[in-house]
C-alpha cells in the first residue's frame, strides 16, 4: 500500500512539475544591430532592429540601403545584440537557444564565447549555451549573419535567377527553452485515418556532459510519456503511452515511436472542418545508469543528481487527414479532391521595397493568406522556392489551406551530405503541419541524389505525404505522385530568338477549348494526378503600367541588376542580348495602353488559359503564378498599388470565377486580341459550345444564361439552358444565337447560377467582332469582388 500511494505521488508531481519544466525566453523584438567590414564584432551598435525581419529594417537605414535591393552592395556582415537575464533558480537547468530560420552563415557567440557556425538557411538552428551563460547577471548574445554570397559550397541552398538579391535575416522566431538535460528535439505526428491511428515519432537529444572514471560519456536513464488530446478543449482522446530506457550524453540523439488508438470517433482535418489534435511528449531525467564495467566493487551513485525530475514537455499540433495519390487523382480522407488557388513566392517578395514587416504582421498575413483566398473559394496554395515562417502555416493548419510546401531549391547548389541533414530537418520540422499535403523537393529541376537516393529515406521519416520531384521522371516501372507542369504558350526569354516569338504568338489563337494549343496535350502523358502551377507569362507591375522583366523581354534602362555579364539577358562581353522590345502587353494592347486597358487584358487572358487548362479534365490542381512576390522584379502578382492594402487586380478576381469547382466556360475563339480576328455575320447564326464542368464529389445541376453585350454593355440577346453534372465530369452544352445586325464588337457572356450556392454566379468572358469593322469598340467587363471578401 505504501508503494501505491508513493507512486501515486510521484506520477502527480510529475506531472504537476513537468508543467513548468520547460521556461521559454523569447528573443524576438527590437534589438541593437550593426554592419562591420571585417569578421570582428562592432565597436559600437548606433541601430536597432526587429526581431524577426531582415536588415532593411534597421534603423536608421543600412549604408547600401538602395544598393541592397538590386543586389549591387558590397557584401557585409551583420551583427545581432541579445541582452537578456537569466535568474539563479536556472542555474541546474539546460539552456538551448533555437533560431527557427535564420540566414546565411549564423555564427552564435554568447558572452565572448563562440558557439559554431551555421549553414543551414531554412530549418531550425539549435544551440546549447548552459555552459556559458551568466546567471543572475546581463548576458550578451551575438548572432553575425554573413551573406548569400559567402555560403559555403556544401550549403543546401538553391539559385533563384529571377531574384535580384538576398537581404540576411533572422527571420523567424528565435528563443532560449530552459529545461532537463534529456530534450525532445523533435517530434513527427502523423496521422492513418484507414487504420484509425496516430503515430508519433520523437527525437530524444541528451544534452548533459556526464563522464565516467574512463571519461566515456554515461547514460542517463529516463521515462517517455505521450498522449494526444483535443487543441481546442485539452479534453485527451487517447491512453497514455509510456517506456524506460537510457540516453547517452552528448553522443546519442534517440529516436522513439508511439502508435495511439483513439478512444472514440475520429475528427478529421478538412478544409472544411480544420479540426486539430495535439500531441503532448513529456520526458523525466529518472538517474544516472550505473555500469560497473564487470567490476562489483564499484560504488553506485546515490539518485541525488540536481536535473533528476522533469526534462521537457513539448507539444505539437497535427490533424487527423489522410492526401493520396490514387491513379491520376488526388484523394482528401477517401474522396477525390481538386486543388484550387495560387501561389506564394515570400522569398522573392524579401526583395519588394513595399514589403517592410507586412510577413511578420500577422493581421496581414492573415488577410492575404486565409480571408481573401476564403472569399476566392481556393483551398489551395503551392509555396514556391522558400519557405513560410512558422506561423503562416499555422494559420494554414487552423483554416484549412492546403499546402505543397517547395524548399528553396531552384538552379541547383549544395551537397549531398547537407541535402540529406537539411532536407531531412526540414520533414521533422514541418511535418506536423496538416495544411502540409506535398512536400516539394526543387524547382523545374532533376537531381539524381535528391530524387532518387534522399527522398526514398525521407518517405521512412514521412510515409504519409506526396512528394513533388521537380522535373524528373519515374523510374520505369513505377510513377510519380505528383505531375507538376508549367504551361507558357507566351514564353520568352534569352533561350529563344525572335522567330520562335514570332510563330508561337502567331499559333496561339486563344479562346478555343483546344487541348492541342501549345503544348496541353502533355498532360495526357501522365499516370499520376496533375497540378499545372505556373502558367500564362502576364506578369506586369503593381502600377499596371510596366511588364514584369520575363513579360517584358530584356532588361530596361530603369533595371537595375547585380551585373551585367552571363546575367540573364545579358551577352558575355556586356552587351545585351536582344535590343528590341519583346513586351506581350505591347504586342496585344499597344505601347501607349493604359493601366486600365492592360489589367484588364490580363485577366481576360489569364482567365480563357486557366478555363483552357481546367477543359483537358486532366488537371487535378490548378494555381496561377503568382499570388505574392516581389514587385518591380522579373514575374508579378495579383495585386495593385500600395501591397499593404491588398488591393485585388482584375486578374485575382477573374480567377473567383475560372476556378469554381463547378463552371461553365465559353468555347470560342477571341476576336479583341488575337490578330486578324474571325468576323461573323452580321444578322447571323452563331452556334458554339459551352464546356460545363463539375470537380465536385457530388452531383450538380445549375442554369447557364448566355448572352451577348454590345460596346455600351447592353444586351442585344440573351437565352438560358438547364445543365446537369456527374461529379467529377463535364458536359458539352451546345448553343445557337442570331447575332445583331449592326457590325461591330460584342462581348459573350455566360452566368451559371448554382441554387444550391448562396456566392456570386460564375462567369466566362469571349469577345467576337461582327461584320466588317476598322477598329471595333468592346465593352469593358469589369469583375466584382465576391461575397465575403475582408475590407479591413
Amino acid at each position: 500500500m505504501k508503494k501505491i500511494i508513493l507512486s501515486l505521488i510521484v506520477i502527480t508531481l510529475s506531472h504537476g512539475l513537468s508543467a513548468q519544466a520547460i521556461e521559454k525566453l523569447s528573443l524576438n523584438g527590437k534589438v541593437p544591430f550593426e554592419q562591420t567590414e571585417s569578421a570582428f564584432p562592432p565597436k559600437a551598435y548606433t541601430r536597432t532592429i526587429p526581431v524577426p525581419g531582415l536588415i532593411d529594417m534597421a534603423s536608421p537605414k543600412i549604408e547600401q540601403y538602395d544598393d541592397y535591393y538590386s543586389g549591387t552592395h558590397t557584401p557585409k556582415y551583420n551583427w545581432y545584440k541579445f541582452t537578456f537575464k537569466v535568474p539563479k533558480s536556472n542555474k541546474k537547468k539546460t539552456a538551448i537557444l533555437t533560431a527557427l530560420k535564420s540566414r546565411f552563415n549564423t555564427q552564435v557567440i554568447l558572452n565572448g564565447i563562440d558557439l559554431g557556425t551555421y549553414m543551414q538557411n531554412n530549418t531550425p538552428i539549435d544551440v546549447d549555451l548552459t555552459d556559458y551563460l551568466i546567471y543572475g547577471k546581463d548576458n550578451e548574445l551575438l548572432l553575425r549573419l554573413g551573406e548569400r554570397a559567402w555560403m559555403p559550397k556544401e550549403a543546401a541552398t538553391g539559385f533563384d535567377r529571377e531574384k535580384y538579391t538576398d537581404f540576411p535575416g533572422i527571420w523567424d522566431d528565435i528563443y532560449i527553452e530552459f529545461g532537463g538535460p534529456i530534450r525532445v528535439h523533435r517530434a513527427l505526428a502523423l496521422p492513418d485515418l484507414v487504420a484509425k491511428q496516430a503515430t508519433v515519432k520523437i527525437q530524444l537529444e541528451n544534452y548533459a556532459k556526464i563522464l565516467e572514471r574512463n571519461t566515456e560519456y554515461s547514460f542517463i536513464e529516463y521515462t517517455l510519456e505521450a498522449h494526444i488530446r483535443e487543441k481546442k478543449t485539452g479534453r485527451i482522446v487517447t491512453d497514455t503511452k509510456r517506456i524506460s530506457d537510457k540516453i547517452q550524453c552528448q553522443i546519442e540523439r534517440q529516436e522513439v515511436e508511439f502508435t495511439f488508438d483513439f478512444n472514440e470517433e475520429i475528427k478529421p482535418w478538412s478544409p472544411a472542418d480544420p479540426f486539430l489534435y495535439e500531441a503532448v511528449v513529456t520526458v523525466s531525467a529518472d538517474r544516472k545508469f550505473f555500469d560497473n564495467y564487470g567490476n562489483t566493487e564499484n560504488l553506485k551513485p546515490k539518485d541525488d543528481q540536481p536535473w533528476i525530475g522533469p526534462s521537457d514537455q513539448q507539444t505539437f499540433a497535427f490533424g487527423m487527414r489522410d492526401f493520396k495519390s490514387v491513379e491520376k487523382s488526388f484523394q482528401l480522407n477517401g474522396q477525390e479532391i481538386a486543388l484550387f488557388g495560387s501561389t506564394l513566392t515570400l522569398n522573392r517578395f524579401f526583395e519588394d521595397r513595399d514589403r517592410s514587416n507586412l510577413p511578420w504582421d500577422r493581421q496581414w498575413v492573415e488577410k492575404m493568406m486565409v480571408e481573401i483566398p476564403k472569399a476566392m473559394g481556393w483551398n489551395f496554395f503551392r509555396v514556391s522556392i522558400g519557405l513560410l515562417p512558422e506561423f503562416w502555416y499555422d494559420l494554414a493548419d487552423e483554416h484549412g489551406i492546403l499546402i505543397q510546401n517547395e524548399y528553396n531549391m531552384w538552379n541547383l547548389r549544395g551537397r549531398p551530405a547537407q541535402y540529406a541533414i537539411e532536407y531531412a530537418d526540414w520533414i521533422w520540422q514541418d511535418g506536423n503541419h496538416p495544411s502540409i499535403v506535398i512536400w516539394d523537393a526543387l524547382n523545374e529541376q532533376k537531381q539524381e541524389y535528391i530524387g532518387r537516393e534522399l527522398i526514398p529515406q525521407l518517405r521512412l521519416i514521412d510515409p504519409t505525404r506526396l512528394w513533388d520531384l521537380g522535373f524528373m521522371k519515374a523510374v520505369p516501372g513505377s510513377r510519380l505522385d505528383v505531375f507538376e507542369y508549367h504551361w507558357y504558350p507566351l514564353a520568352h526569354g534569352w533561350w529563344v530568338g525572335d522567330q520562335f516569338i514570332k510563330d508561337t504568338r502567331a499559333a496561339f489563337r486563344f479562346g478555343k477549348l483546344n487541348d492541342k494549343v501549345a503544348g496541353l496535350e502533355h498532360m495526357k502523358q501522365a499516370n499520376a494526378p496533375v497540378i499545372v502551377n505556373e502558367f500564362a507569362w502576364l506578369w506586369q507591375n503593381r502600377d499596371g503600367l510596366t511588364s514584369g522583366v520575363r513579360t517584358f523581354g530584356n532588361f530596361t534602362k530603369n533595371d537595375k541588376v547585380p551585373y551585367s555579364k552571363n546575367y540573364e539577358y545579358y551577352e558575355p562581353d556586356g552587351s545585351q542580348l536582344y535590343e528590341s522590345n519583346r513586351d506581350v502587353y505591347e504586342y496585344y494592347v499597344g505601347k501607349e495602353a493604359t493601366a486600365n486597358e492592360r489589367w484588364a487584358f490580363q485577366a481576360y487572358l489569364q482567365a480563357i488559359e486557366t478555363e483552357m487548362i481546367r477543359s483537358t479534365r486532366e488537371a487535378d490542381g490548378v494555381a496561377s503564378f503568382a499570388y505574392l512576390t516581389n514587385n518591380n522584379g522579373h514575374t508579378g502578382d495579383w495585386f495593385i498599388h500600395d501591397i499593404k492594402d491588398l488591393i485585388p487586380s482584375q486578374a485575382l478576381l477573374s480567377q473567383y470565377h475560372v476556378t469554381r469547382p463547378f463552371a461553365a466556360f465559353l468555347d470560342i475563339e477571341d476576336a479583341r486580341y488575337v490578330k486578324s480576328p474571325a468576323m461573323q455575320k452580321p444578322g447571323g447564326s452563331f452556334n458554339f459550345n459551352i464546356m460545363v464542368v463539375n470537380d465536385t464529389a457530388q452531383s450538380k445541376t445549375g442554369t447557364i444564361q448566355y448572352k451577348v453585350l454590345d460596346n455600351k454593355g447592353n444586351i442585344v440577346t440573351a437565352g438560358e439552358q438547364q445543365v446537369s453534372v456527374q461529379p467529377f465530369w463535364q458536359t458539352l452544352v451546345p448553343v445557337t444565337m442570331t447575332l445583331p445586325e449592326k457590325a461591330g464588337g460584342y462581348l459573350v457572356m455566360t452566368e451559371l447560377d448554382d441554387p444550391k450556392s448562396n456566392r456570386m454566379k460564375q462567369v466566362s468572358l469571349r469577345y467576337i467582332q461582327v461584320g466588317e469593322v476598322e477598329q471595333p469598340e468592346y465593352f469593358d467587363f469589369k469583375y466584382q469582388k465576391p461575397d465575403g471578401w475582408p475590407e479591413k
